[in-house]
């Protein structure tokens, strides 16, 4: 039911390696059902990309299967069909997204599976505990904010493979002082810090949060949750998911609409 999910720390690497292979599959299907048209000369005609597909980048350099298939796992990157001249053949274009055509690719997903531990509607258990660097977290003195959670570990493929999106997600909030973002890992705070290093995280990351896992009987990672002002779940996914940041943006922002609707009464 889950994919790109990791079960724990000793399943997660192999498990991860086969959903691997089936996740190439799925954005391969994703990206032929999804081409980009731009300018006169595209077509919008489903195909099949494979290892075998010549694919360039808009200076006709060809990129190998393992480079244009990472590129476009990543969210970043997309692939048009381009008609060429006086014939029916087709040349395939490997093309970096805007904002607003990732935004857009985003937004057609399918939401995300609900985690079964973090039910929307209700209220969230109290967490109190500190982040790597002695800040004190209180979710209950935090009533009033709206607040964005994520279990993961640092030997789980997509606890990693998410975070450049939760970190763009958290810097478009970073003026914002009524979102906070938590990140609660399984992971002891030197290990995190040597992980941040080539890896920045930018949420408030709490070290060995199993306390906090086993208290919802969490065992799928990444699990992200979004909780509003008055302290329940609005939203909740598992699993690393190119549309997870979209859906994790729109329980935000109606959080905070709903905020603000409320101040004004």
């Amino acid at each position: 039911m889950y994919n790109n999910a990791c079960i724990s720390s000793s399943a997660c690497v192999p498990c991860y390696k086969i959903q691997l292979m089936k996740k190439v599959l799925l954005y391969l299907v994703l990206i032929a059902s999804a081409l980009v048209a731009r300018g006169q000369n595209t077509t919008t005609k489903r195909v099949m990309l494979n290892e075998s597909s010549v694919i360039k980048d808009e200076n006709g350099t060809v990129y190998p299967y393992l480079v244009w298939s990472r590129l476009t796992r990543t969210g970043d990157y997309s692939i048009k069909a381009v008609k060429q001249p006086n014939t029916d053949s087709l040349s395939y274009v490997l093309f970096k997204l805007t904002d607003a055509e990732k935004e857009s690719m985003r937004a057609r997903l399918p939401k995300p599976n609900e985690s079964e531990n973090f039910k929307v509607g209700d209220v969230l258990r109290p967490i109190k505990d500190k982040d790597i660097n002695g800040e004190k977290i209180d979710t209950k003195k935090l009533l009033g904010k709206v607040i964005v959670l994520n279990f993961w570990f640092i030997n789980c493929p997509p606890c990693r493979q998410e975070i450049p999106d939760l970190n763009e997600l958290a810097d478009s909030y970073k003026n914002n002082p009524d979102v906070l973002f938590i990140a609660i890992a399984l992971d002891d705070a030197y290990d995190i810090k040597e992980f941040i290093k080539k890896q920045p995280f930018n949420y408030h990351l709490i070290e060995n949060g199993r306390y906090h896992a086993d208290k919802y009987k969490l065992h799928l990672y990444p699990t992200n949750v979004v909780v509003d002002k008055a302290g329940k779940i609005v939203f909740s996914s598992v699993s690393f998911n190119m549309g997870n940041t979209h859906w994790m943006k729109k329980a935000i922002n109606e959080a905070l609409a709903d905020q603000t609707k409320q101040a004004a009464l």
